[in-house]
């Protein structure tokens, strides 16, 4: 029997890539995407290059729940070894949230996050029955952290790195499955083409096929990966940013901590020296006569500043600053693990692949 591998948006840029790079390792090949016309093409042009066996599924994954029965039925009796989640949608420029359409919104919900839940719930359960398999999860840089003007985008990448990351960690002890977390700066695609900054080829913005190239030989190696290696060292340059601004900001808010309580003190203060004043007009003495020795010796202490621990205990206490501070401290060592150089292996991808496959039958 054929093992398989599905590619989600496959017949365009990245999950084009991976079709010609898992066919070229002997996977037969299933394609699902949008378009029949693109599908039928690609579908043919991979079994012509690698004489390996596909089969097209016509899904556009903005339907949402209502597709995945229709898909489940079609890829029964199929044994698969490896489900590449590529397919996402953006909005086709950088806008505000109130310029998003209520379309675009739920178009990013159902492609971007739905598809990545459902698929993996079809197809996993052979896997894990079997003991062997490989999911890939296409997130995206922008799963870092909040990205204005590309705000829905971001959040639904966010999606799909934790969901992928808390299920390697569900399973992570089988010997066998893995499930790989791919989060990619730009790369030369279609999604990309709204600015050529973005577009334009270059060491930092690699075409599908150079990033699909590196990102499959990191498959056994890591469950988490940027996929190429340039978009490594970006991840580490972000990263660091990330932690400047923490520390930045956590800095501006210890100091209105500090002026907060100052001004607290002060207050404090003062209403300490009016009720000492009050009480020396109730004695019948005089404001001069607080420097008076007898005076000074009963009232000097509601005068005295509050203690400096008491400044110190909210800040220490803070969990916030106590948080980025060990970020801070760690983040050579933090920003060092990430974005490993996935295009070098240190044995053929064949011999890994091959591991996570079902039994008798290798990649070519």
């Amino acid at each position: 029997m054929n093992v398989f591998a599905v590619v989600t948006g496959c017949t365009d840029g990245i999950g084009k890539a991976y079709c010609h790079e898992l066919a070229k390792d002997g996977l037969s090949i299933v394609l699902i995407s949008r378009s029949l016309e693109k599908l039928n093409s690609v579908a043919e042009e991979i079994k012509s290059l690698y004489k390996v066996d596909t089969a097209i599924i016509q899904a556009d994954f903005s339907e949402g729940r209502s597709l995945y029965s229709r898909i489940k039925e079609q890829l029964a009796g199929k044994e698969i070894g490896v489900l590449i989640n590529n397919v996402g949608v953006m909005i086709p420029y950088p806008k505000l949230y109130e310029e998003i359409t209520e379309e675009e919104i739920w178009r990013h919900i159902n492609v971007n996050m739905g598809s990545v839940a459902a698929m993996m719930s079809i197809i996993m359960p052979q896997m894990l029955a079997r003991g062997k398999g490989a999911v890939v999860n296409i997130a995206s840089i922008a799963a870092y952290g909040p990205m204005p003007m590309l705000s829905i985008y971001a959040a639904s990448k966010a999606f799909v790195e934790f969901l992928s990351r808390a299920v390697a960690c569900d399973y992570f002890m089988r010997r066998g499955i893995t499930v790989q977390t791919v989060t990619p700066c730009y790369v030369s695609t279609n999604m990309t083409s709204f600015s050529k900054y973005t577009h334009s080829t270059n060491l930092f913005i690699p075409t599908p096929a150079q990033f699909a190239a590196s990102a499959v030989s990191s498959i056994g190696y890591t469950d988490y990966t940027t996929g190429y290696w340039t978009h490594g060292i970006q991840c580490q340059l972000l990263l660091r940013q990330l932690l400047l601004l923490c520390q930045h900001l956590q800095c501006q808010l210890l100091l209105r901590q500090l002026l907060l309580l100052c001004q607290l003190l002060l207050l404090c203060q003062h209403l300490q020296r009016q009720l000492l004043l009050r009480q020396l007009h109730m004695k019948g003495l005089s404001c001069i006569d607080v420097n008076n020795q007898r005076l000074s010796e009963e009232y000097g202490p509601h005068l005295r500043l509050v203690p400096f621990s008491l400044i110190m205990a909210p800040i220490l206490a803070n969990p916030e600053a106590l948080h980025a501070a060990r970020l801070y401290c760690r983040a050579p060592q933090g920003a060092a693990a990430l974005g490993p150089l996935s295009s070098v292996s240190c044995c053929p991808r064949a011999a890994v692949l091959s591991k996570l496959l079902p039994s008798g039958r290798s990649p070519q």
